[in-house]
């Protein structure tokens, strides 16, 4: 079984009211996702990544501007928590998916050139 913090009951001391609401908001996901089986979360995490390398345009970028946005609210609740490091490696991961899930949307309307195979030659 993995190891557990326990959590604060009211949430990041000192906090920001809309920090609070969100905190709050947050925590009917947070308790669903911990009671998933540890693998859940980073083998979806993992797909979601694969699918938005692998598949051209619209379908790509959506995979990755979700892994984002997951990624962006593990982030920001755990942002009071983190030190100057583990801010930097969030923010770094995030503008990384950004980019990705830009060029892909720019792969759009793109198709990959043809290819000539053996084919080609027997006409």
């Amino acid at each position: 079984m993995r190891s557990r913090s326990p959590a604060t009951p009211g949430g990041t001391p000192g906090a920001a009211r809309s920090r609070r609401a969100i905190e709050r908001r947050s925590a009917a996901p947070l308790l669903f996702l911990r009671q998933m089986p540890a693998a859940v979360v980073p083998v979806l995490g993992a797909l979601l990544l694969i699918t938005g390398i692998a598949v051209r345009g619209a379908g790509g970028a959506a995979a990755l501007l979700v892994l984002a946005v997951f990624l962006g609210w593990i982030g920001y609740l755990s942002w009071p928590s983190l030190d100057a490091r583990g801010r930097l490696l969030r923010a770094a991961a995030l503008a990384v998916l950004a980019a990705l899930a830009v060029l892909q949307a720019a792969r759009l309307g793109t198709q990959p050139a043809p290819r000539r195979g053996l084919s080609a030659f027997a006409e």
